[in-house]
């Protein structure tokens, strides 16, 4: 039989891994496009552009058009079903019928 204190512990994680690659998800997602921002307006009103500065610039450009192609295609909505079925199959509901 299980406790329970167990099913309370073992629901509160799986929220908290939910709730955990969500976020990772949002931030991989924007985290490039954001970057791209501010170094573009850092190294305009800072230093000027060099070489080096401008091949950094071009790849945080093609990295946040690619996450940001994936974001808008549909990634978040086809990974959040998956983790929310992880997190049901975990629930203190099926947990009860089951028993």
């Amino acid at each position: 039989m299980i406790s329970c204190n167990t099913v309370f512990v073992n629901l509160n994680l799986a929220a908290l891994f939910i709730s955990a690659a969500v976020v990772l998800v949002f931030f991989v997602c924007w985290t490039p496009f954001h970057a791209q921002r501010l170094m573009f307006v850092i190294v305009t009103l800072q230093s000027g552009w060099t070489k080096s500065n401008g091949f950094a610039h071009h790849v945080l450009f093609l990295a946040s058009g690619i996450t940001l192609l994936l974001h808008s295609w549909g990634l978040l909505s086809t990974f959040f079903p998956f983790l929310f079925s992880l997190q049901s199959n975990l629930s203190k509901y099926n947990t009860g019928f089951l028993n």
